[in-house]
């Protein structure tokens, strides 16, 4: 019996350890922001962009610029800030039905942009105004399987990203469905170059858009975030240092 239940212990530890995505590799650091051009006469787009009901960047769709910060923070949130700032479950509207509020803090992820002559706001909510639920922060990995040559595919957790538009605030992570839940956004991203490009649909819930698909494109560079120490931080470690090795010598005299 003994045996059995090792077995059984054993095929469960293998089984939960091959279910977790173990050969994912994480991507830290700074996604800049390719700012969108369109050349409406040549039919030309590039870099980042919003469009509304089709993925069709050449038609009606707007331009992304990023915001104070280059991009996308991996592993943080860079929200926008309402008046009031209480998410929309705790209004008198009740949850889901977009949030009336006005900005007191532009988010440091994208330049707020033009859509229907409307300033729209995008950031990354730890709560959501408009539903209320908590998402967890930005991260990216790739997955060293899927390369071909330096290329990989990348996969991303955007659950948290949100627009204001004319008093609503509403859900725009990647989302197919408004009545399933997040998914990761899927792109690509190039190892050599750190070059990366990140595409999602996201259905709307409730609000002035209901049912409506938002479809988004980013693509920049990762820039890695710096793991050398700065000068204080090494100063404090050298006085440290120094001060253990004298209470070592004193130890050793006495």
């Amino acid at each position: 019996m003994k045996k059995m239940m090792d077995a059984l212990l054993l095929a469960a530890v293998v089984l939960g350890f091959l279910s977790q995505p173990v050969f994912a590799t994480p991507i830290s650091g700074l996604m800049t922001i390719d700012p969108g051009l369109r050349i409406p006469r040549l039919g030309y787009v590039s870099g980042s962009y919003f469009a509304m009901f089709a993925n069709n960047p050449n038609s009606g769709a707007a331009m992304l610029a990023p915001g104070s910060a280059g991009g996308l923070t991996l592993g943080s949130y860079q929200p926008f800030v309402l008046n009031p700032d209480v998410p929309h479950p705790h209004s008198p509207f009740g949850p889901g039905t977009g949030y009336s509020g006005t900005p007191t803090s532009i988010s440091s992820l994208l330049a707020p942009f033009g859509f229907f002559g409307v300033p729209t706001y995008v950031g990354t909510n730890p709560v959501s105004y408009q539903s209320g639920n908590a998402h967890p922060v930005p991260t990216a990995s790739y997955d060293p399987a899927s390369c071909v040559g330096t290329v990989c595919q990348l996969s991303m957790t955007l659950d948290a990203w949100e627009v204001m538009w004319n008093g609503s605030a509403f859900e725009q992570g990647p989302r197919p469905s408004n009545s399933g839940p997040f998914v990761p956004a899927v792109g690509t991203y190039d190892l050599s170059s750190h070059a990366y490009a990140v595409t999602w649909a996201s259905q709307i819930k409730n609000g002035p858009f209901n049912g409506v698909t938002g479809y988004w494109h980013l693509s920049g560079v990762v820039e890695p975030v710096s793991t050398v120490p700065e000068p204080p931080t090494l100063a404090l470690f050298a006085v440290g240092l120094l001060a253990l090795v004298g209470s070592i010598r004193r130890w050793t005299r006495s």
